[in-house]
């Protein structure tokens, strides 16, 4: 197993879809068995856009799906529109 943690730059500008969860606060963390695929999902909120995540992955993609085998942390940064 391994710990995924997801952090959201400013709360109030977006979320993260986390399989079938809803993040919605700065941090969380969780478990997740080795190679098991887990997708996420940033929603910007209105007056918001995705801008990147960063972190363990760099991508610009809002969606991206992880099959991990060791501790990842990511950061999904939103701008102002």
């Amino acid at each position: 197993m391994y710990q995924l943690n997801i952090a959201i730059n400013n709360p109030a500008a977006g979320s993260v879809q986390l399989n079938s969860l809803q993040l919605t606060s700065a941090t969380w963390q969780g478990q997740y068995f080795n190679n098991i695929p887990v997708s996420l999902t940033a929603v910007a909120n209105e007056g918001y856009v995705f801008s990147h995540w960063q972190g363990d992955i760099d991508n610009t993609n809002n969606s991206v799906e992880l099959s991990r085998s060791s501790n990842t942390s990511l950061e999904a940064v939103f701008i102002r529109d």
